[in-house]
């Protein structure tokens, strides 16, 4: 097994999941792990512990967990909302703990440590880094191409793109997202990224331990999911394997979730004038073979009906009464009125 380790730390960099796909090097990783977590917390002694000078929009506190003044992660706590519950805590691994070995085990370790429960996986973001498309595609050419109509997506998505213009347009960003989708979808400049805003000497580490060309740009496709609550159907046998946040330190499992996500989101055709998908030429962006299983959310949704669209109807005109009489109830009615939205898909 390959390990690098960074200057002061004793946590050895990921390299050992390095995708290789013959010539075409890919590098996955784990770039946000922010889970949802019940109890009352009780700071382990062992780490440092800061109480920030400011608040979210819905908790009240936030506090940084240091060890040796190093930042590990970040937990936010008591909900000024009387609808959520009033246990609940949201734990996020710093960016740069994302990066070294096992990072699920060592979370999970944490909120046991600080006498808290797993509850579920609320935001996770995992990417793939490479200099090019397979053939040596530019992805700032496929993105051009995709922009002019040459490409059409597998799926229907709405998205936007940027791009720096001097003498010629030099597209950087790609995201694609559809409607009520748990998953944003993300090919950017990460090289430029990281001139731009901050260079993350973690992240250009691996890049060189798995063979990355750090002289050249290095793109990221990142896949942001929300709610990171589904299962992975077989189209040939209809099996159904539930998602495995455990299983993600292992390079291999990563790696195929990636690639079902590809599979699922990441999929275009070269545009012609037939609709029949079977008579489109596929684009090849990366070096795998079509996925046979999908992804699959699982819809927690409460099954609404005609009454509960009236009781919505009645909230939102008691919302309007108290715009300008009493701002505190007029907030309560604005969380009952987003919570019935979102658990009941209206």
């Amino acid at each position: 097994m390959q390990k690098i380790e960074e200057k002061n730390s004793k946590r050895p960099l990921s390299t050992t999941d390095a995708s290789t796909q013959g010539v075409h090097t890919c590098i996955p990783s784990i770039d946000w792990l922010q889970m949802d977590i019940r109890g009352i917390l009780k700071k382990a002694s062992f780490l440092e512990w800061e109480l920030q000078q400011f608040s979210t929009r819905h908790f009240s506190e936030i506090w940084q967990a240091k060890e040796k003044s190093w930042k590990i992660f970040e937990i936010v706590c008591k909900p000024k909302s009387d609808i959520l519950p009033k246990d609940l805590h949201l734990i996020k691994l710093d960016n740069r703990e994302c990066y070294y070995i096992k990072p699920v085990a060592r979370i999970k370790k944490y909120i046991i440590d600080c006498n808290l429960n797993f509850k579920s996986v609320s935001r996770l973001d995992i990417c793939l880094d490479f200099n090019t498309f397979t053939r040596n595609y530019l992805p700032e050419n496929f993105i051009k191409n995709f922009m002019k109509g040459n490409y059409s997506c597998r799926k229907k998505r709405k998205g936007q793109t940027n791009f720096d213009h001097q003498d010629k347009i030099d597209y950087n960003y790609l995201r694609l997202q559809a409607k009520r989708s748990n998953i944003g979808v993300y090919l950017y400049n990460k090289s430029k990224e990281m001139r731009d805003v901050k260079k993350k000497n973690y992240i250009v580490n691996k890049w060189k331990a798995c063979g990355l060309d750090t002289s050249k740009d290095i793109w990221r496709l990142e896949f942001s999911i929300h709610n990171a609550k589904f299962d992975f159907t077989d189209t040939e046998s209809g099996e159904t394997i539930p998602f495995n946040i455990d299983l993600l330190d292992d390079d291999r499992y990563l790696t195929n979730c990636i690639y079902m996500l590809i599979d699922n989101y990441f999929t275009f055709y070269q545009r012609t004038n037939t609709r029949a998908r079977n008579c489109k030429k596929k684009v090849n962006l990366f070096n795998f073979k079509e996925q046979r299983f999908k992804i699959l959310f699982r819809d927690e949704s409460i099954t609404t009906d005609r009454s509960d669209r009236i009781f919505l109807n009645k909230l939102q005109d008691l919302n309007n009464e108290l715009r300008y009489a009493k701002r505190n109830e007029m907030e309560h009615t604005k969380e009952i009125i987003k919570y019935i939205k979102k658990t009941r898909n209206l």
